[in-house]
């Protein structure tokens, strides 16, 4: 198994914009990207995490509320929940905020230049 950084659990994730998802059988969901035209399959888990991110939440949060409803080891759930999300970042299905003191920031990795003028 390939060694991953582990997300930082105060770090906020939210949804990417222009996307599509519906339920499908046995609790399993579909995501198209309308900005690539790509389908993307999730499992009940990888469903309830999707559901979980209709508003911004931490990876500290995610996984908490996993482990609560699921009733699984802690540290497996935090080992999951962050390759799962890890692996939406990857496919731009999600964005990393880090945080600040005024809520959410930017994406991780990315920056806008600002305007520095009086």
């Amino acid at each position: 198994m390939e060694a991953r950084d582990v997300l930082p659990g105060d770090a906020r994730v939210t949804r990417a914009d222009r996307l599509i998802s519906a339920e499908l059988v046995d609790g399993e969901l579909v995501v198209l990207s309308l900005k690539d035209g790509m389908y993307y399959g999730l499992n009940a888990v990888g469903a309830r995490v999707w559901r979980l991110l209709e508003e911004p939440r931490t990876v500290g949060e995610v996984q908490q509320r996993l482990v609560e409803e699921f009733r699984v080891d802690s540290d497996r759930c935090s080992r999951e929940v962050d390759e799962l999300l890890t692996d939406l970042i990857g496919l731009g299905l999600v964005h990393l905020h880090s945080c600040g003191t005024h809520g959410l920031g930017e994406p991780a990795g990315e920056s806008r230049e600002r305007d520095s003028s009086p």
